[in-house]
């Protein structure tokens, strides 16, 4: 095996970091939030929201401005996972569809 090949497969093993920049990934979110129920219907995101939307793209672009919303209750960590709870019908399941959908074909 070459010395190239060996060096591909270390690094290939390891966690690749991707950043993107959080006005491409919000611009994404808008994409595929359009129409996401229908033709003609999409997810709002307005007052109530805003804030845990734009924490969540903050969380998936890697910025080092997660956890500046104020709506993480503990020490906000980008080397952590997210635990989001709340009543039924708010569209978190919904809100998490449309991320899996963005980085599913992007």
């Amino acid at each position: 095996m070459s010395e190239s090949l060996k060096c591909f497969l270390n690094r290939s093993e390891k966690q690749i970091e991707v950043r993107v920049r959080k006005k491409e990934l919000a611009m994404l979110f808008l994409y595929f939030s359009t129409n996401f129920y229908g033709l003609g219907k999409h997810y709002v995101v307005d007052d109530n929201n805003r804030k845990y939307v734009l924490e969540l793209v903050s969380y998936f672009s890697k910025s080092e401005r997660f956890g500046s919303q104020g709506v993480v209750k503990n020490k906000a960590s980008l080397d952590k996972g997210l635990f989001i709870f709340g009543p039924c019908g708010l569209g978190k399941s919904d809100l998490f569809e449309i991320f899996r959908r963005m980085f599913f074909f992007s």
